[in-house]
């Protein structure tokens, strides 16, 4: 091949790579992500009385966007211990369009103390081995890490 040939290729493939970036750059920005801003744990019918822990409730507003606040929640479950009890809760992620809607449990009591079910539908059954106080977080999966924490006081 000759010099000209090659050259012209090396500037052909330079400007062939610049010219995909900045479509797919273009193209990136049409996709908006929606960030999770709370976690909110509501009890099922039925159930023992479950308050959002007000004097705990931390609010996060980012210096990058403070138009959005974020908040991790803290939660307080008072109930009276009996043999096989069962503790559902109905957790839902806010907003409702969230780009990353899921969410994992962490710090899980042992599994003596209580066994912890994550279901496909957002709702979770605690299964409460022993009459002992106890907590777990729930952790969204969008990379901002908002926690939910949950403490239930079996007595």
């Amino acid at each position: 091949m000759k010099k000209s040939t090659i050259l012209l290729l090396i500037v052909v493939y330079i400007a062939a790579f610049f010219i995909v970036g900045l479509i797919g750059i273009s193209l990136r920005s049409h996709y908006e992500i929606n960030y999770v801003s709370e976690i909110i744990v509501e009890k099922m019918e039925g159930q023992p009385n479950l308050e959002l822990n007000r004097l705990e409730r931390e609010e996060i507003v980012s210096k990058d966007d403070p138009d959005h606040a974020r908040y991790n929640n803290s939660y307080v479950c008072d109930v009276d211990y009996v043999k096989d009890l069962v503790l559902k809760f109905k957790v839902s992620v806010k907003p409702d369009n969230s780009t990353y809607s899921t969410f994992s449990i962490d710090n899980l009591p042992k599994e003596s103390i209580a066994t912890i079910v994550k279901n496909v539908d957002s709702t979770v059954f605690v299964y409460v081995h022993k009459p002992l106080t106890f907590s777990f977080e729930f952790t969204s999966a969008d990379g901002n890490n908002l926690v939910s924490k949950v403490q239930v006081n079996a007595w």
